[in-house]
C-alpha cells in the first residue's frame, strides 16, 4: 500500500524584537567612547550669544561632544527641576567650589543646594547658556551662563562655571565644579582699596600678618562674625528689594492706564 506523502515547508517564524532607542545617558557614553579614540582637540568655545536667548542652541556646533552633551544634560536637569536626572551626571565623589560659600560642598550638601536651586527658580526662571570653552583634554570646560525669566535676562545672574569630568568606565560624570556667580554688590574700586589697606597692614607688620594668617581659629571666629553681619544684610536686602520691585511694578501699571 503506497501512501502519498505530502510534504510541508515549516518556516520558523520570524521574531521582530522592536528596539527602544538608546537612552540619553547611552548616547553620551557612546559618544565619550568614541570621543577616546580620536586625538584631543585644540581650545575652541562654542557661542551662544545672548541674543538668540535659551539653552539648545549653544550646542549647536558639535554633536558628537560627550562633554558638551554632559553639561547640556545638567542645565537641563535644574531648569526641568529633575533632580533624579541630575544625580545620575554627578559623581558620588563630586565637590562643588561655590564663590557664595567659604567651604567646598560634599555630594550631599552639593545636592541639597541644586535642589534649593531648583525650588527658587520658581516656574519660569530658566538658565540660559552664553558660552561653552573647551581645552585639550576632553573632561574639562567652563560655562557662561545667565538667567532668564520668559525669555528676558534677570539682572546680576551671569556667572561662570568651571567642570571637571571623571570617565568612569563608559560614563562621564562630572567630579568637581567651580562656580562664580554675579553680585548685586557692586564694590568697584573699593575692592581695590580694601586690598590696598590690607597688603600695606601686613606689609607693614609682617610677623602680624602671619600669626593672624595662621591662626585658623581666630579667623574662624571673624567668618562666623561676618557670616552673621551677611546674613542680617541679605534679609533686609530680600525685603527691600521684594518692596522696591512690588511697587515699581505697581506704578508701571498705573502709568501705562494714564498713557
Amino acid at each position: 500500500m503506497n501512501s502519498a506523502l505530502t510534504l510541508v515547508s515549516f518556516q520558523s517564524p520570524s521574531l521582530n524584537l522592536k528596539q527602544h532607542p538608546p537612552s540619553r545617558r547611552q548616547q553620551i557614553s557612546a559618544k565619550w567612547e568614541k570621543r577616546q579614540q580620536c586625538s584631543p582637540k585644540p581650545i575652541r568655545s562654542i557661542p551662544g550669544p545672548k541674543a538668540t536667548r535659551g539653552l539648545n542652541k549653544a550646542f549647536h556646533g558639535d554633536g558628537d561632544n560627550a562633554l558638551t552633551d554632559v553639561i547640556h544634560e545638567f542645565y537641563s536637569s535644574l531648569n526641568d527641576k529633575d533632580i533624579a536626572r541630575l544625580m545620575e551626571l554627578i559623581d558620588p565623589d563630586c565637590t562643588v567650589d561655590h564663590a557664595s560659600y567659604y567651604k567646598p560642598l560634599n555630594f550631599k550638601k552639593t545636592m541639597t543646594y541644586f535642589a534649593r536651586l531648583m525650588g527658587s527658580m520658581g516656574e519660569n526662571a530658566k538658565f540660559a547658556i552664553d558660552e561653552v570653552c573647551q581645552g585639550v583634554e576632553p573632561t574639562v570646560a567652563v560655562v557662561m551662563w545667565h538667567l532668564e525669566w520668559k525669555g528676558k535676562i534677570i539682572p546680576f545672574t551671569e556667572g561662570l562655571s568651571f567642570y571637571t569630568c571623571s570617565a568612569n568606565g563608559e560614563e562621564l560624570l562630572i567630579r568637581k565644579v567651580h562656580i562664580f556667580n554675579d553680585s548685586p554688590v557692586k564694590q568697584g574700586n573699593r575692592a581695590l582699596d580694601i586690598l590696598h589697606s590690607v597688603a600695606y597692614s601686613f606689609d607693614k607688620n609682617p610677623e602680624s600678618a602671619e600669626k593672624t594668617l595662621q591662626d585658623t581659629q581666630g579667623l574662624g571666629s571673624f567668618v562666623k562674625l561676618y557670616e552673621l553681619c551677611v546674613e542680617l544684610t541679605a534679609r533686609l536686602f530680600r525685603f527691600v528689594v521684594g518692596g522696591l520691585v512690588t511697587g515699581i511694578l505697581i506704578l508701571y501699571s498705573i502709568c501705562k492706564e494714564f498713557m
